[in-house]
């Protein structure tokens, strides 16, 4: 039970410290976005969150993962639908009371379970959640699996989810722009 409220609590503290307010809204235009794996701290140090110092985790410990968009930002809770014309972005999170190097991996595979992306990143944990962000771009209409690992020494969190991607034609994805067919 109190492994159970440990997770809770730091997933809600992930979502707490995101750096997008607008959760959920639908976006005028696309947001820029970087290439690579960027691990980056979301306090600065010497900041410590209130439910890390009343009950600190001791190991490694993932937090959540999820997808997201540069149409509809999800900072909660991955959509299980996506269009081909939005720019795909896999966002997550991790604590770790140790200060060795923490290295993450972000693989994308399709439905037979072939590797379509992948990215990875290494950095100094920091003392408050630290997110991972991997940005993928376009994806063609299918299903995709999203497995995200975080490695500390011998220990290695992991989360997975699927996600769906339909055809720019569908009704559902009226934002993206005409196709010409």
């Amino acid at each position: 039970m109190r492994t159970t409220y440990k997770i809770a609590v730091l997933t809600a503290l992930a979502i707490s410290l995101s750096p997008a307010a607008s959760a959920g809204k639908k976006l005028d235009s696309p947001r820029l976005l970087e290439p690579g794996l960027p691990i980056v701290a979301t306090a600065p140090p010497g900041n410590v969150a209130a439910p890390l110092s009343a009950s600190t985790p001791r190991a490694l410990t993932m937090c959540s993962a999820w997808m997201t968009s540069d149409f509809e930002i999800d900072e909660f809770a991955t959509n299980t639908l996506w269009c081909e014309c939005e720019d795909m972005t896999v966002r997550g999170g991790f604590y770790t009371p140790l200060s060795k190097s923490v290295s993450a991996t972000v693989s994308i595979k399709d439905s037979t379970g072939a590797l379509i992306a992948k990215a990875d990143g290494t950095s100094a944990p920091e003392t408050a959640i630290t997110p991972v962000r991997a940005e993928f771009g376009k994806f063609a209409a299918g299903f995709y699996k999203v497995i995200t690992r975080i490695r500390q020494g011998d220990r290695t969190v992991s989360q997975s989810f699927w996600f769906q991607v339909t055809a720019a034609t569908d009704p559902q994805c009226t934002h993206c722009p005409s196709t010409g067919q």
